[in-house]
């Protein structure tokens, strides 16, 4: 049970206390999560609930479903900086290379975070000031490639792809709205030829109406994420995609999909 509250306060859905108690709190974080995978909504951790909580392949979901964002409440304080991301991750802890010239590679391990260091491929971010308008952070990462011998996890090859092909921006101002652009391409580096992960996304925030929207598309490989803080509070989550209760792999990589367009308060 206490490993379900950490998740869910790490999903940014549970703020009470890690107490192993199914109380009211943790009862209707469960419920908020399911709404958003369109499953039924009974607050009961059943498989598909944990695989879409965890990236655990536990669920036999027909379909990747994105997460669709609830409506928070508007802060009280007044917004002196916004901040956005958007991340590209592996839940699992590995996936199969190639076959015949490669083994195994490590992935991320993980379920949806708005720990905005979680392990992840690819990150994007970026900060303004909503007085100014003047960007603050502007910042993009990749993750560490580890090749593993499948059996025994020893690593075999490691390397970084270049952050070249994450462009951040352009970022665009129209009266209280900011428009930010994401475009992501990364590929394997230990492979070649690889597939990239792709994405375009576009964030639109309204400051005076205090509301982020997100559209664009993405590869059906691996899952993303995006979300939006306030005056470095903790992060919103904006959207969401897991490709593993469908079933989806490295081979993916080839499809994109477009993803559904969100729209939350911060």
């Amino acid at each position: 049970m206490e490993e379900l509250q950490r998740r869910l306060r790490t999903a940014g859905l549970y703020s009470g206390k890690i107490d192993g108690a199914y109380g009211g709190q943790t009862i209707n974080a469960v419920q908020r999560l399911q709404s958003r995978f369109k499953l039924n909504p009974d607050g009961i951790v059943g498989p598909k609930t944990w695989a879409v909580l965890t990236g655990r392949p536990q669920a036999s979901a027909s379909t990747s479903t994105p997460v669709r964002a609830v409506v928070a409440a508007p802060a009280s304080a007044p917004i002196r900086t916004v901040k956005v991301w958007w991340n590209s991750f592996i839940p699992l802890s590995k996936i199969d290379g190639p076959p015949i010239l490669y083994e195994c590679f490590t992935g991320d391990g993980r379920g949806f975070s708005n720990n905005i260091s979680a392990s992840h491929r690819t990150h994007q971010e970026i900060e303004f000031e909503v007085a100014s308008l003047r960007v603050t952070i502007d910042y993009k990462h990749i993750g560490t490639t580890h090749e593993i011998n499948c059996k025994t996890g020893a690593v075999l090859g490691t390397a970084t792809a270049p952050t070249s092909q994450l462009i951040n921006g352009p970022v665009t101002y129209s009266g209280s709205r900011i428009t930010i652009k994401f475009t992501t391409a990364a590929t394997n580096p230990l492979v070649s030829p690889a597939p990239a992960i792709n994405s375009e996304v576009t964030f639109v925030l309204d400051t005076a109406a205090r509301t982020c929207s997100l559209s664009g598309n993405h590869d059906e490989f691996p899952a993303y994420e995006a979300y939006v803080t306030t005056n470095s509070g903790a992060g919103i989550m904006v959207y969401g995609y897991n490709p593993i209760p469908a079933g989806k792999t490295a081979l993916d990589l080839y499809s994109s999909m477009p993803l559904v367009p969100v729209t939350v308060r911060f």
